[in-house]
């Protein structure tokens, strides 16, 4: 390389420089603030997992108890029938 090439380098460099300096802060500060967006949403993720656990469990449940009442309902319906036959045949 001659020298005015090497000075003309300089040039370049010593102009662009500021600015890819001032694109590397915002582009290291979009960093920190999407790594820390990651770990609200990890955390949000984690809660919305546990609740819809949670809510599993609860709808198995509830739907036991369901089925449960549906057989008392049942049963009992069956035993007025029953109790209807009796009366009638008396």
């Amino acid at each position: 390389m001659h020298v005015q090439q090497v000075v003309d380098v300089l040039e370049i460099a010593n102009n662009d420089l500021p600015v890819v300096e001032a694109r590397f802060k915002r582009l290291r500060n979009d960093v920190s603030i999407l790594q820390y967006q990651k770990y609200v949403c990890k955390k949000n993720l984690y809660q919305m997992n546990n609740q819809i656990e949670t809510t599993s469990r609860l709808l198995n449940s509830f739907r036991i108890s369901c089925e449960r009442e549906r057989r008392e309902v049942e049963h009992l319906y069956n035993e007025k029938g029953k109790a209807r036959g009796y009366r009638n045949r008396i």
